[in-house]
């Protein structure tokens, strides 16, 4: 029986390890779901890099959604603004919602701050994605969930 060379065992190891990253890597970086151009011309920002969040209640895995944060303060205006975004499809996160303390936090990171108080988007892994700009009416936030989930 012969015996396996230590360079050949290496060399071995080393392709199975870039293997396994460049598979990682696909799965889990890929490029954003829309080029540059489109991203602008629909009126959002995708992370390059998708954030993991805690799983939110009553969203259905599988597609894009949009979800808005719920100030912890929120008058009868901004319950207004609210009720309008969740007719629009909007899932509203309250602060009572076990996932909005963290999406708090990723959103008030530095990297994410250009995120803070905007329509967010979660991919259909359930990761934070980025966000929409305003105006939040129904016909801009359908023409982008329909450019994300064709």
């Amino acid at each position: 029986m012969s015996r396996l060379s230590a360079p050949f065992i290496g060399v071995t190891l080393v392709a199975g390890a870039f293997w396994v990253a460049t598979q990682s890597y696909q799965k889990n970086f890929a490029d954003p779901a829309l080029s540059p151009e489109a991203q602008q011309n629909l009126g959002i920002q995708l992370l390059e890099f998708p954030r993991n969040v805690p799983p939110l209640e009553r969203l259905t895995a599988g597609k894009w959604q949009a979800i808005n944060l719920q100030p912890k303060v929120c008058d009868a205006v901004c319950q207004g603004q609210m009720a309008q975004q969740a007719s629009f499809g909007v899932h509203i996160v309250p602060p009572s919602q076990a996932a909005y303390q963290d999406l708090v936090q990723v959103t008030s990171a530095d990297n994410y701050a250009i995120h803070q108080g905007k329509v967010l988007l979660i991919n259909p892994e359930g990761k934070f994605a980025g966000s929409i700009k305003p105006p939040y009416d129904k016909s801009h936030l359908g023409n982008i969930l329909t450019a994300l989930n064709p």
